[in-house]
């Protein structure tokens, strides 16, 4: 068995470290002023860190628990960009999904149930951010997308704090448990079941809304 106490512990700790590091510095350079602005400039746009930063400072998020300072402080004034009349994050959200121009991005609680960035979601939670505020290109709440990608440690953070999952998304017209369903995650449709939410499922009309030609299912 690994010893916690020793050299395991260590390296665990210097890893978390490096989770953290990377996700400040990435952080940092999505924050700038050039980023706040409705135009990036393309030079930016070619960048290989850029690149790097946009597609994977939420990853190296995941991994640090919890955020603390500075990293936090960072990461609240770039999800909150939109308040300050800054871009910030709204640019992030069209760097990363393409064709996502028409979709609600400034929804920082959205976003972060979607990847399942936990410790986010709990910090928005504390903040006080509206549970039932829609976002993506289907005009999903926070837990219909939380249910759509499988993410049952958000579910139960919403759920706690109040979420109705039984509200549907804009364009399919499917609730939270319906997604979990019919995107076959059983962990959260057990979970809603222990909790007391059972639902009609999803007809495959329904589903095939959001559904393309080739039968993949759309982000919301």
């Amino acid at each position: 068995m690994s010893d916690l106490r020793g050299e395991a512990a260590y390296f665990k700790l210097k890893i978390q470290e490096g989770h953290h590091s990377v996700a400040l510095y990435c952080q940092t350079y999505l924050s700038f002023d050039a980023f706040s602005v409705d135009l990036i400039p393309t030079s930016l746009c070619r960048s290989n860190f850029i690149a790097y930063a946009v597609q994977n400072w939420l990853l190296h998020a995941k991994e640090v628990e919890p955020l603390g300072e500075p990293l936090w402080n960072v990461l609240q004034s770039f999800l909150l960009s939109a308040d300050t009349g800054r871009r910030n994050f709204h640019n992030w959200v069209q760097l990363l999904i393409h064709g996502s121009a028409n979709a609600r991005i400034n929804l920082p609680l959205y976003y972060a149930a979607s990847f399942g960035l936990t410790t986010v979601v709990q910090y928005l939670l504390d903040m006080g951010v509206d549970l039932e505020i829609r976002g993506g290109r289907a005009g999903a709440t926070p837990i219909n997308i939380a249910a759509f990608r499988g993410n049952l440690d958000v579910v139960k953070l919403l759920l706690e704090h109040g979420a109705d999952p039984s509200v549907p998304d804009s364009e399919a017209g499917l609730n939270a448990v319906q997604w979990a369903t019919y995107m076959t995650h059983r962990p959260v449709v057990e979970y809603f079941e222990k909790m007391g939410h059972k639902f009609q499922r999803a007809t495959q009309a329904q589903g095939c809304t959001l559904t393309s030609s080739n039968g993949i299912v759309i982000d919301l």
